[in-house]
């Protein structure tokens, strides 16, 4: 059994995090080795493909991933446009963005009580608009204020993968998501690309809803668990 650092988060919070992922034939001894080898970082992601019943109090998060292959020709949505920081504001765009995450794990996670959830989602939008680790930021504005956006990129030379979907409060249940989704089906495909994935969290019951309405199968799960020497 060996963890190895996760080099990225070690760096961006400030302490040892490991990553290990294990088979679904997990013991009591793996347990009780993985508990001793953990030792050595203050939060150790255990990855599986499958429910692990041994970590079930350590569970934090299933991963969804959502797949989708495009044929019919689609027109993008003409009331979005896309991100331009030298005229739209990054700040209302963070302010949605932090939002986005209210099911993730390092949200949900209590001990992470240091702002790593706040830190890790302004990281990732100011990445994305950097085109560092998104192709395209699309946004929804209504008065000048941004109500709403969607991040792609493109994964291969036939995949994209939707990155972060996200609704302001007050525009929910207005069918914006929807658009958004279309739209980026639209780019895939005049990319050249015929395939479109997005995860979600399992726990995200409208994210989960959406993505199966507008055409999504499920692909796969990643059961994520934590261990926490504190």
């Amino acid at each position: 059994m060996h963890i190895e650092q996760a080099s990225w988060d070690t760096k961006f919070y400030g302490y040892q995090v490991g990553k290990i992922t294990i088979e679904d034939q997990f013991t009591e001894s793996d347990l009780a080795l993985l508990r001793e080898k953990s030792k050595a970082y203050k939060v150790v992601y255990v990855f599986s493909s499958s429910p692990v019943s041994l970590l079930e109090p350590f569970i934090k998060d299933v991963k969804v991933m959502f797949e989708k292959h495009l044929s019919e020709p689609l027109i993008p949505e003409s009331d979005l446009v896309e991100f331009n920081s030298a005229i739209h504001s990054y700040d209302q765009l963070e302010a949605i963005a932090l939002k986005t995450g209210v099911f993730s794990r390092f949200k949900l996670d209590k001990n992470f009580n240091q702002g790593e959830y706040e830190k890790l989602y302004s990281e990732w939008i100011k990445k994305s608009v950097q085109k560092i680790i998104a192709d395209h930021i699309f946004i929804k504005l209504i008065e000048n204020r941004i109500v709403g956006f969607i991040s792609m990129r493109y994964t291969g030379q036939n995949m994209a993968e939707i990155e972060l979907v996200a609704v302001a409060d007050e525009y929910r249940g207005k069918g914006l998501a929807r658009k958004f989704i279309n739209h980026c089906d639209a780019f895939t495909l005049q990319s050249g690309r015929s395939t479109i994935t997005v995860p979600t969290q399992e726990f995200n019951e409208p994210a989960m809803n959406l993505y199966l309405k507008t055409g999504f199968n499920i692909k796969n799960k990643t059961y994520t668990y934590h261990i926490w020497n504190l």
